[in-house]
């Protein structure tokens, strides 16, 4: 009761999902100001490419960045997801 349903039904969609890899390692060698700066800049250019490429930013959370297409119904998500990942 009470619940309002938020979430619908695709028939096909593609979802990016990336982590920086040695992330952890990194955060113990360089200061907090630099790593701070260093993620706002790579999640910045991301988010600049979602638009450019059509697809949605989903989550980001520390370094890991998720975003998804198709739930638009274009038929080429998966192309455009592949261009995403790409620049």
């Amino acid at each position: 009761e009470g619940c309002t349903q938020f979430a619908d039904s695709h028939e096909a969609v593609t979802i990016f999902f990336s982590d920086i890899s040695g992330f952890t390692q990194m955060t113990s060698e360089i200061q907090t100001e630099a790593l701070v700066q260093f993620l706002n800049k790579l999640l910045s250019i991301m988010d600049g490419l979602t638009d450019e490429f059509g697809v949605f930013k989903v989550e980001t959370i520390g370094d890991a960045y998720m975003c998804a297409s198709g739930h638009d119904e274009a038929p080429d998500h998966a192309i455009r997801m592949i261009r995403f990942a790409q620049a």
